[in-house]
């Protein structure tokens, strides 16, 4: 068991991830608790309280489990120490030597063959409901080609999906005006399970491969963590002579270390 997710390394040596600080801070107390508590009875409990905690949106709790588990709070001190993030470095070369590399979390893998690899099946990160938004925005896109229309769709149910909100996401047809039959077709029939294939096939081969979600890639270079500065990176590279009204207001800024 590896508990890293998506998280990167930055240049300077520390961890971001993609669920914010949270989800570092937790990654590595269960490195540490997997460390020293190596009898997969121990460290797994421990780590499935964690985790359900986290469902719940109760992750500062996460102390509470040691005390319950009769723990003792060693992976505290191995977290306050910094050994943590060594075991983290580790895992994230372990991660990153995955062949193939791992697309999302969970990601098993037995004998060497990931389990997804198996099957046409759709994992999502973040549950079935995940798994059908990925679906309606790929139809939408494959319908609506005007990218104003289809982006707006997608920006608004992911909106809604950020405030917890996802199951609302036939409101946006309301809201924006837009028809939603054919794009319901497409959903209903195996129209989405083949687009959705297709940008599974497309992420397998990105090289370098996709380490976290957004993974944005600009002339076959990921921009990386730095994906909130996409505008100038796109400004950066616009060589038509006619500059779009945005790149006339937007700077790659230049980021700070």
């Amino acid at each position: 068991m590896v508990p890293r997710g998506n998280a990167w390394l930055n240049s300077d040596g520390s961890f971001a991830c993609q669920h914010e600080t949270n989800k570092c801070l937790l990654n590595t107390i269960e490195a540490c608790t997997t460390t020293i508590y190596p009898n997969v009875n121990r460290h797994f409990r421990f780590i499935h309280y964690v985790e359900r905690l986290t469902l719940q949106n109760k992750h500062g709790k996460w102390a509470d489990c040691f005390e319950m588990l009769k723990l003792g709070t060693v992976p505290i001190d191995c977290y306050n120490r910094g050994y943590g993030n060594q075991i983290e470095t580790k895992y994230a070369k372990e991660t990153t030597q995955l062949n193939p590399p791992h697309r999302f979390v969970s990601w098993l893998v037995v004998n060497n063959k990931p389990l997804a690899e198996n099957n046409c099946t759709a994992f999502c990160q973040h549950r079935p409901d995940q798994c059908k938004l990925n679906s309606l925005q790929s139809c939408t896109i494959d319908v609506m080609h005007d990218v104003n229309k289809h982006f707006a769709l997608i920006y608004c149910i992911e909106f809604l999906a950020i405030e917890g909100r996802q199951t609302e996401w036939e409101t946006c047809f309301r809201s924006l005006r837009l028809p939603k039959k054919h794009i319901l077709d497409c959903y209903n029939c195996s129209n989405a399970t083949k687009l959705e294939q297709n940008y599974g096939n497309e992420i397998m081969h990105l090289n370098p491969p996709l380490e976290f979600v957004p993974w944005l890639v600009l002339n076959n270079q990921p921009i990386g963590n730095d994906y909130e500065n996409f505008a100038g990176y796109v400004c950066k590279a616009y060589k038509c002579k006619i500059v779009p009204m945005t790149c006339q207001s937007v700077h790659l800024k230049q980021k700070t270390e």
